[in-house]
C-alpha cells in the first residue's frame, strides 16, 4: 500500500506541474480499457487547463508516434 500512495503521490506532482503551454500527446491502446483510460486522462487534464493531442498505439501509427516523440516540442 505505501507503494501505491508514493506512486499516486508521484503522478500527482507530475500532472500539477505540466504547464499550460507545454505539449502532451497521450497514446492510448485501442482497446477497451485503453480507450476509457484516455477519455479519462484527457478530460482530467482538460479540466486542468491543459490541452492534450490523442493518438491511437497501433500498428499503422508507431511510425509516425516515434518521429512525433522525436520532434513534439517543435511542433
Amino acid at each position: 500500500m505505501k507503494n501505491l500512495e508514493k506512486n499516486f503521490e508521484k503522478g500527482r506532482k507530475f500532472i500539477y506541474n505540466i504547464k499550460p503551454e507545454e505539449k502532451i500527446l497521450l497514446v492510448f491502446h485501442q482497446d477497451v480499457d485503453g480507450i476509457c483510460s484516455a477519455v479519462i486522462t484527457f478530460f482530467a487534464l482538460k479540466r486542468l487547463g491543459l490541452k492534450a493531442n490523442t493518438i491511437s498505439a497501433d500498428v499503422e501509427n508507431l511510425k509516425k508516434i516515434s518521429k512525433i516523440g522525436k520532434n513534439y516540442e517543435k511542433l
